[in-house]
This record gives C-alpha cells, structure tokens and sequence, in this order.
C-alpha cells in the first residue's frame, strides 16, 4: 500500500466519521427530550422554612417545545402516586424552560404506607408528554418510616 492510498483511506474515514456525527447531531436536534430528577428538600417563604417536600423537576434540553401532561411518583411495580399540583397542567415547556413540581413528603410516606410499601423504597419520578412518551428521573431511597415518624 502506497502513501497515496493511505491518505485517501483517512481522509475517506474522516469524512464517514464527520457526517455520522452530523447525521447524529440533527437527529439530537428534532428530538424530543426531558431531563427529570427527584430529590428531597424544603421551601422557604418569607423566612418560613417548609416541612419537608419531595421536589420533581423537568427541563426541555431539546429544540422544540413539549407539552407536559403528567406526572406521578413511581414506587418498585406497577403503582402511580399522583398527587395535585399547583402547576396546571398541561403546560408547555419552551427549550431550556424548567417544570417544577412539590409534594409534601409525610404524603407520599403515608401513601407508600397504605399500599404496604415499609423500610426504604426506591422511588422514581415520571413526567409523562403529549405523544404518550414517559421520561424517569433516577431512582431516590426513600425510608417510608422516617418520614412518617417526622
């Protein structure tokens, strides 16, 4: 193989290799997608701290808008805790916009409780979007009796 053939075997691989990630990039691009977390904290209003709440929060990292449609928080099966809100839904997430949404722990604690979840439980959030497509946050252990007790 001479240094021609060579050359032209990179420069060959490169291109394949630029418009694969191109093609990747646009694909990103048009799609639909929601960053979810869960995690615990407290809201403070005028110097008024909060008991504590569970806070799911959603973000548009995409190009288009999406249309948020619901939410629940997922314990281990097939159960959906959905709790109100004070955000209507739906409600329509421009690109870079973030949702987000409380729930007072002692009642997720008492709904896991009544549906004979004990000990600590790894719980998921999950907002769900017009087309029917449901995005998860990672999994949160929650201890169902510690925050009963509190």
């Amino acid at each position: 193989m001479n240094t021609s053939e060579i050359i032209t075997i990179v420069i060959a691989t490169y291109g394949a290799l630029l418009s694969t990630y191109t093609l990747i990039a646009q694909i990103r691009e048009k799609s639909r997608r929601l960053k979810v977390t869960l995690s615990q904290g407290f809201l403070e209003t005028l110097g008024e701290v909060s008991d504590s709440i569970l806070i799911l929060e959603c973000s548009n990292p995409g190009h288009i808008d999406i249309t948020v449609t619901g939410h629940a928080i997922c314990p281990p099966g097939k159960y959906q805790l959905i709790f109100g809100t004070e955000h209507q839904l739906p409600h329509t997430l421009a690109p870079g916009e973030p949702l987000i949404l409380w729930f007072p722990t002692k009642e997720v604690a008492s709904s896991l409780k009544r549906r004979n979840f004990t000990g600590t439980v790894k719980i998921r959030g999950v907002i769900r979007e017009a087309t029917g497509k449901s995005y998860r946050s990672k999994s949160l252990k929650f201890n169902v009796e510690e925050w009963l007790d509190c």
